[in-house]
């Protein structure tokens, strides 16, 4: 590929061809190695060590194909550009934030339910983190406030596999045997 790229006066339309030459010769290896899959029925994974040649080259083509319209459009600009700017570095940070605060799994939980609270509390200016946030509060607004939190929670966790649900059937199997357990079993 870097061959094809190598002369940045040769017209784009002439390395898009060279460049889709090389994406066919391995969409054919990966053919060739044993994947069964069309292009539109891969989906993404993370390769492991236990990961065939085939589904690796399988991804590439995947990948290839989804960001195909702006691959390689680097050459053409008029001057190198940084490819992790000052935005991803901040993000980073922020999340480097979340990490310290709760395990990696719950990161993304806590992006989407309460992200917008953790990044004010990070960027606040200093007089903002020296006034009195609780001058105007009152029972009511921080009672709304709370439900209006929880009601997102709950929009965004509703289809989560484990989330909590009511099993009346197993319920009922224990308070048979158990009816002591009555008032212990949350129904």
């Amino acid at each position: 590929m870097r061959r094809e790229l190598a002369d940045p006066a040769r017209p784009w339309l002439e390395q898009q061809v060279a460049l889709d030459d090389v994406y066919k010769r391995v969409w054919v290896a990966a053919q060739d190695r044993g994947l069964k899959a069309d292009l539109e029925d891969l989906r993404t994974f993370l390769p492991g060590k236990k990961s065939t040649v085939a589904d690796i080259l399988g991804e590439w083509c995947r990948l290839w194909e989804s960001y195909r319209p702006g691959l390689f459009q680097y050459v053409h600009f008029p001057r190198p550009v940084k490819t992790i700017g000052a935005c991803e570095t901040g993000f980073n940070q922020e999340k480097q934030r979340f990490l310290g605060r709760v395990s990696k799994k719950q990161v993304g939980h806590m992006v989407e339910t309460r992200g917008e609270a953790y990044l004010r509390l990070g960027h606040c200016t200093r007089e903002e983190l020296a006034s009195d946030i609780l001058a105007g509060l009152t029972s009511r607004l921080l009672k709304r406030l709370q439900e209006e939190q929880q009601s997102r929670i709950a929009a965004k966790t509703q289809e989560w596999a484990n989330r909590a649900r009511d099993f009346d059937g197993y319920d009922e199997v224990p308070l048979k045997f158990y009816p002591e357990w009555e008032g212990f079993i949350v129904g």
